[in-house]
């Protein structure tokens, strides 16, 4: 198992992120996704198969369209995280490569096509809830950890 303690040598790596806020910033990009899908839910009335379970089957195919483009545009990275101007670019960015996946991940699973302005709302709405989180844990960390650059 790697060693997570944090090496002086690796603060000179900006890309660098410990394993723990890896999967802190997961988390909180999935809760997030589910905030986003509990509301679109519930501001369209939709109770199928359960709130609990209805909101996690709606964010299902948000959530693997943000991490397979946060892998591939650098979301979980170090450089993502400052300096506030590239915490947005690289949350936008993000959101519109996620955005046609979850689409396409939900159309799949559905069996249908989304209305144009469905898509619009859904990636306008997920990327800005997302963003939100990332903009409190960017300044968070630049904060807690002082040395790290803002």
């Amino acid at each position: 198992m790697a060693d997570d303690t944090v090496q002086p040598e690796s603060l000179a790596h900006a890309n660098w992120l410990p394993r723990w806020e890896v999967y802190a910033l997961g988390i909180g990009d999935m809760l997030a996704l589910i905030v986003f899908a509990a509301v679109g839910r519930a501001s369209h009335g939709v109770e199928d198969i359960g709130p609990v379970l209805g909101t996690l089957n709606t964010a299902l195919p948000f959530i693997v369209g943000w991490v397979i483009a946060g892998a591939a545009t650098g979301h979980y990275r170090g450089l993502a995280l400052y300096p506030i101007g590239r915490v947005i670019l690289r949350t936008v960015l993000t959101g519109l490569v996620a955005t046609p996946l979850a689409i396409g991940l939900r159309a799949f699973a559905l069996d249908e096509l989304p209305p144009l302005s469905f898509v619009l709302v859904a990636g306008l709405s997920s990327t800005v809830l997302v963003l939100l989180w990332r903009i409190f844990w960017s300044r968070l960390r630049l904060w807690w950890w002082r040395e790290l650059p803002g």
